[in-house]
This record gives structure tokens, sequence and C-alpha cells, in this order.
């Protein structure tokens, strides 16, 4: 499922493709930050941060608030193993 939402987003919950910013191996670019390789538990805070809005980022915001916590898990095991 984490691969699925990193390269394809998922529609019916308005989540773009996370690649489609991150690059399509996580490895961001310029302010956009790397990925790949980030412990999987610091990726699950960030995107619940986000998505309670508890971090400043205009962009993140909107892309997380509709996530389930299986789908955060799922992408932050995903990008961790990467």
């Amino acid at each position: 499922m984490g691969r699925q939402i990193y390269e394809n987003g998922i529609v019916a919950q308005n989540i773009p493709a996370c690649q489609a910013c991150h690059g399509p191996r996580g490895e961001g670019k310029g302010a956009i930050p790397r990925l790949a390789g980030q412990h999987a538990d610091y990726l699950k805070t960030q995107m619940w941060v986000f998505s309670f809005q508890l971090r400043e980022n205009d962009i993140m915001h909107p892309n997380t608030k509709n996530m389930r916590g299986d789908q955060i898990d799922a992408l932050a095991s995903y990008l961790a193993a990467n």
C-alpha cells in the first residue's frame, strides 16, 4: 500500500502522489526534502504533525489531512525501506 500511495496517491481521498514532488525514488530536490531512507517513526510523526497542522507547511497540510493511520504507517514503512 505504501508504494501505491507514493507512486499514485489516493484519488478518492484527494491525496496526490508523493513522487510528484519528492521524486521517483524519494530523493527530494532543492527545498523538497529527501524521504527515502528516513526512519519510519520520524516519517509517521511528521505526517501526523502535518495532518493536524501542527507544523507549518501549506503544501503538506492538504496532502495529509485525509490520510488514515494505516496509510501513514504503510507509506512510512515503504519510504524507510528505500
